[in-house]
């Protein structure tokens, strides 16, 4: 008799958390497909990119708590990736600390805020050097004249995923460890049994599994809504990014940081969120630093209604703040537009589908699911195999935010 099965387990996404499901799953010998509606490393998707932080510092004691153990996989993946050689272009890592900076505040944003990080590294007794305004602007001279108001935190532990490099990786290990990929197949329904579960695609085919871990990220209710008559509480936000081309006498000069402010005094604009964030040089011989906002002034539901045009009225902020905050800065080289995933309460979805053990969801990454993307497909991988998992997901789960369509 032959085996009806086309794989053990289907993975249905390939951003960065349906690639680290690939590995894990796959490492431990489970059969593998893992269906990807494009092409890998696709601008559509918030996997998309060269650079993405990740840190120690939080202001969530719980995040925090899952930052080192997501640190410790990733490591283990890059000694993987980089095997023998140890070749630099194939380092995952950058290890260059991480800044917090502005106006000191309890207050609590999408990043947290400078004093609630403070009390969670200290807590957690996580080395951390705490910079007044005259300490900033001799700890970093790029830096323009400093308000006196602000002061930052710069924790060394942290720092950035050559992202484009992780997604590689994941793949390719993934690769070695059997796992097979597809990309064009675009998942138009799912249909689970206590035994297996279908995939059905645009293009008419239909795959069968013994499990699936499915990432749809910002596709996520057209796919929940038809396949298993459920809508997620989500939106998606319209976030921005660019390259500034830097002066190559300051191009090592820049930090990794987050800034808790608003514009300069004068430029101050009611819509600005005052929540900016940058990369160093990649040291490529481009001289360009990445920078983004961490707010939007567009939301939408559906990926259908997502305009991929950046804001003008976001790009003319970001322009300002980048120009009035350091030196060097030249040209804008480019400018993007993500869609991210958000859910009320910022906090990932990480469960199993209702009734449907068999069946692991992943989404609502909120543009900091890719810094833990080794611990949540490590994690998914756990939860279609036992129903357990060695880290409490409880905050992730998925009936917080169901609502029966």
């Amino acid at each position: 008799m032959s085996n009806p099965y086309t794989a053990d387990l289907i993975v249905v996404g390939g951003g960065a958390m349906g690639l680290a499901a690939a590995y894990y799953a796959a490492r431990q010998g489970h059969d593998v497909l893992l269906l990807e509606q494009d092409a890998f490393e696709s601008r559509l998707n918030s996997s998309y990119g060269q650079s993405r932080m990740y840190r120690l510092m939080y202001s969530d004691p719980y995040l925090a708590d899952l930052a080192q153990p997501g640190i410790d996989l990733w490591n283990a993946l890059e000694a993987e990736y980089m095997g023998a050689e140890q070749r630099e272009e194939k380092r995952l890592l950058s290890r260059n600390g991480l800044l917090f900076y502005g106006a000191w505040s309890d207050e609590e944003t999408i990043e947290g805020s400078l004093g609630g990080a403070a009390e969670v590294m200290e807590q957690r007794g996580i080395t951390f050097e705490r910079l007044d305004s005259h300490g900033l602007a001799a700890r970093f001279p790029v830096f323009q004249d400093m308000p006196a108001q602000f002061e930052g935190l710069f924790e060394a532990g942290s720092g950035f995923v050559y992202a484009d490099r992780a997604c590689r990786a994941f793949r390719e290990c993934a690769e070695q460890h059997g796992a097979v990929f597809r990309t064009g197949a675009r998942v138009s329904r799912v249909q689970a049994s206590a035994e297996s579960v279908s995939i059905l695609t645009e293009g008419g085919e239909t795959l069968t599994g013994r499990r699936a871990i499915l990432c749809p990220g910002a596709w996520a209710n057209d796919l929940l809504e038809p396949s298993f008559g459920i809508r997620l509480n989500v939106e998606l936000w319209h976030m921005v990014w660019a390259h500034y081309r830097v002066d190559p006498a300051w191009e090592k000069d820049y930090p990794q940081w987050f800034c808790f402010s608003s514009l300069p005094e004068g430029q101050n604009d009611p819509d600005d969120h005052g929540l900016y964030y940058g990369f160093p040089s990649l040291q490529d011989g481009q001289c360009r630093i990445k920078v983004g906002v961490d707010w939007t002034d567009s939301t939408c539901k559906s990926i259908d209604a997502f305009n991929y045009t950046p804001s003008e009225a976001i790009v003319n902020m970001l322009d300002r703040f980048v120009r009035a905050q350091f030196k060097g800065i030249g040209e804008r080289l480019e400018v993007a537009c993500s869609p991210y995933t958000m859910s009320p309460d910022v906090h990932f979805v990480l469960d199993t589908i209702p009734e449907h053990p068999n069946v692991a969801l992943f989404t609502a990454g909120s543009g900091q699911a890719f810094k833990f993307a080794p611990l949540i497909g490590k994690l998914l991988v756990e939860l279609v195999d036992t129903g357990k998992t060695d880290v409490d997901i409880k905050p992730f789960n998925i009936s917080r935010l169901l609502a029966v369509s």
